[in-house]
């Protein structure tokens, strides 16, 4: 069954939920299976009489009727070519039935986003030589997938080419909407009206619309982003040699302490450690974003939007990295 945002709306959450997950009790029947045995084997192992199939790895081609450029296990492949090809390391995933509306569990999209990148295998020479070509194809291995799947007598698909198919990197326009629109916070020197940002990164959690959009969450942006000038206390960001950086963190004492980097995102933020020293900072709760990008996946062409009211509070103390050493 589908929804219009209107519908949902105009007729109550509460009943919109209630006609569309209905509200009869599961049955909750335990699946039967043999337990695997342990091992150290660097493999995928399930359960006699189960199986396991690669649908889409990354650097498979999503089916774009732009083009379906081959992965080159040499990772060779351009950036142009990443941009038409999975993104890395799959995370939040929603089915969506076609067509639209009905339940089919046979055919339909599959919505994808992309956590976060291994420049290792990402380039040809790995982390060597960063240029800008190679930031060009790891903004094009960020982002979501929208692939069109089927089931057939042999097992699930990926159908190439299909009109539905298309990649959103951290580079495609996505437009602002709601209360956020034309905010002065949400104003830059490439787009004065604030009403347009470009791509997605970052997507961990994801969710989805009884109207037929796929969400996905970003997390950890702030550490995408590099400010020299004042910083406010509850803002995150990395360790940047030479300067006097400040990150969130819940301490439970104050003091001086080793600190490193735990994400593992586009900058090999594991390799920096620090030296951290702990002093409260009292006061209320400020406010922090916490984006969210949605998307259509049956429109093939749209411009995907980011969440109109975002925001949660936030609060914490400030610490001081000095000396970040790699």
């Amino acid at each position: 069954m589908g929804f219009t945002r209107r519908q949902v709306l105009g007729s109550g959450v509460a009943a919109a939920l209630a006609a569309l997950f209905g509200c009869a009790t599961p049955s909750r029947t335990p699946s039967a299976f043999k337990s695997i045995a342990l091992s150290r084997e660097d493999t995928l192992v399930v359960p006699e009489g189960y199986r396991a199939d690669v649908l889409f790895a990354w650097g498979d081609p999503v089916g774009s009727e732009a083009g379906s450029p081959a992965f080159r296990f040499d990772a060779s492949n351009s950036a142009q070519e990443q941009a038409l090809q999975a993104g890395m390391h799959h995370d939040g995933m929603q089915y969506f039935p076609l067509p639209y509306g009905s339940t089919n569990s046979s055919r339909g999209l599959l919505a994808i986003n992309h956590e976060y990148l291994s420049n290792g295998l990402l380039f040809t020479d790995g982390t060597a030589n960063w240029n800008a070509a190679k930031v060009a194809k790891a903004i094009a291995a960020s982002g979501v997938s929208v692939i069109e799947v089927e089931r057939t007598t042999s097992g699930w698909r990926v159908v190439r080419p299909s009109r539905y198919a298309r990649r959103i990197t951290a580079d495609t326009p996505c437009a602002i909407g709601g209360p956020a629109a034309g905010s002065d916070l949400m104003k830059t020197a490439q787009d004065p009206s604030g009403r347009e940002a470009l791509g997605t990164f970052a997507g961990c959690a994801h969710g989805w619309t009884p109207w037929g959009t796929y969400l996905t969450c970003e997390e950890n942006f702030q550490d995408r982003f590099v400010m020299a000038g004042a910083q406010t206390d509850l803002m995150k960001r990395d360790l940047i040699p030479g300067i006097d950086n400040s990150i969130d963190i819940t301490p439970t004492r104050v003091g001086t302490f080793d600190g490193h980097c735990a994400e593992f995102c586009l900058l090999d933020h594991w390799r920096m450690t620090s030296e951290l020293r702990i002093r409260l900072v009292r006061g209320p709760p400020r406010p922090g974003l916490r984006p969210v990008v949605r998307t259509a996946p049956r429109d093939g062409n749209g411009i995907p939007g980011r969440a109109r009211s975002p925001g949660r509070g936030a609060s914490g103390a400030r610490p001081r990295a000095r000396r970040p050493r790699r």
